[in-house]
């Protein structure tokens, strides 16, 4: 990544981002007020970074990892799509562990190479943000384990962890399964297809 390319969220996002952060944190709010604020949160922070990252419309490389999404978030993503939530097969106590694995087939909302419920996306497809020059990176990723130089939503994910904690987390495929029954087809990271 270029040196000039660096975006510095303390200098020049803190400014919308820390009071909508702190704001999720005030007690008395309901879960849903507080994910709402999350995902508010999660917007304007890929929204600041756009111009800086080599993601672009249309890109859909990041359709094919691991997706964890917690169980009000795939409530909202139910409802925007008309599509029904399952039980997932392959729930996950971990969410770090879902990083380990890639899928060989996209996101069941990725049509014709584009988001079909952009506007309704869970908080982990909001900050996966890849702040290289170029796409490259997420290219090589999907056969290897190329380190995407992805933005660093730390805090983000903290407060995602506090907002939905004790809930069912589990990929996006697992709550949306194209058969109805059965697993989706995980391929762990380390059997690159080149080996």
């Amino acid at each position: 990544m270029r040196t000039s390319k660096r975006y510095n969220l303390e200098r020049g996002g803190s400014e919308t981002l820390n009071p909508l952060a702190l704001s999720i944190q005030k007690p008395g709010q309901t879960k849903q007020k507080r994910l709402a604020k999350l995902i508010e949160l999660a917007s304007r922070f890929s929204d600041q970074l756009k111009p800086y990252s080599a993601c672009r419309h249309s890109c859909s490389y990041c359709c094919y990892v691991a997706v964890p999404v917690s169980e009000s978030e795939a409530e909202l993503l139910a409802r925007a799509s008309g599509r029904k939530l399952q039980k997932p097969l392959q729930p996950v106590d971990r969410v770090y562990w879902l990083a380990e694995r890639s899928y060989e087939h996209p996101c069941p909302f990725l049509k014709e190479g584009r988001c079909s419920v952009y506007a309704a996306r869970p908080v982990p497809c909001r900050t996966c943000v890849n702040m290289d020059d170029t796409p490259l990176q997420c290219e090589l990723a999907q056969d290897s384990n190329a380190n995407v130089p992805y933005a660093n939503a730390t805090v983000i994910w903290a407060l995602h962890a506090m907002v939905t904690g004790g809930e069912i987390q589990a990929d996006i495929r697992d709550w949306f399964r194209a058969d109805g029954d059965g697993a989706p087809d995980i391929v762990q990271k380390s059997e690159s297809k080149a080996e």
